[in-house]
């Protein structure tokens, strides 16, 4: 048997013996996830968020960045019409433009578009009013998504 040493923290390798006779058999399935460091920023590089919000400074980049996000939410949220994500995608807004207007954090909306976190009902209504929808409609979206999660 030939094993081999795993390169990446993520690679896969093989282990045991293999056999000429292949069968079934039940098997239990064990998953671990370690938790990466974060990583050291590269010399003459910029990150993604940096990258786009530069480009937001100019209007009519941003106005294009806007229209790509409201292409994105019909091509790829298609399926998830109703939810938050497609909701604030449809507005041509990011998570960190959304957490700006209502006054929370880009993480925090992540968290609420994943239906990890219930916002209450005063930040659905702020929400409600940056997506210039009736608050009823935000509600639903984000109560659908809580419970999904359970």
């Amino acid at each position: 048997m030939t094993t081999l040493q795993p390169k990446l923290t993520n690679e896969s390798f093989l282990t045991g013996t293999q056999s000429s006779q292949p069968s079934s058999a039940e098997a239990k399935i064990y998953n671990f996830v370690a938790r990466a460091p974060i990583p050291t920023k590269i010399a003459n590089t910029v990150s993604i968020d940096d990258l786009v919000a530069e480009f937001e400074k100019d209007p009519k980049m941003a106005s294009g960045i806007a229209s790509a996000r409201q292409k994105l939410a019909d091509e790829v949220y298609a399926e998830k019409a109703g939810t938050l994500s497609h909701m604030r995608l449809k507005a041509g807004l990011s998570q960190t433009q959304l957490a700006s207007i209502v006054g929370t954090s880009q993480p925090h909306i992540a968290r609420i578009e994943a239906g990890k976190n219930d916002p209450g009902t005063e930040l659905i209504g702020k929400v409600a009013d940056a997506l210039k929808l009736d608050a009823t409609l935000v509600f639903k979206a984000i109560h659908h998504q809580i419970k999904q999660r359970k």
